[in-house]
């Protein structure tokens, strides 16, 4: 559930031009330079056999969603997300 709640809020704060976020052990930043997007995020509590995430959409019905498993290997979910 913190993903989605990170994607509606970084969703909006895009949108007001905010190029970071910090809450708790959580931490995002992000850089648009033409049509690259460059985004680093942290999760300071994460553990072994734990996943974390990061989506982007304009609705959370719409998101593509990013995930970090074991390892810290990225995870490229280019789905949409359909229930929340």
């Amino acid at each position: 559930m913190l993903p989605l709640f990170l994607a509606a809020f970084l969703v909006s704060s895009v949108a007001a031009a905010d190029c970071t976020y910090s809450g708790g052990d959580v931490s995002a930043r992000w850089q648009v330079s033409g049509d690259k997007l460059t985004v680093e995020f942290i999760n300071k509590k994460i553990g072994n056999n734990q996943w974390t995430g990061i989506g982007f959409g304009p609705n959370m019905n719409s998101s593509v969603l990013f995930a970090s498993g074991e390892h810290m290997i990225l995870h490229t979910q280019n789905q949409y997300l359909t229930v929340y």
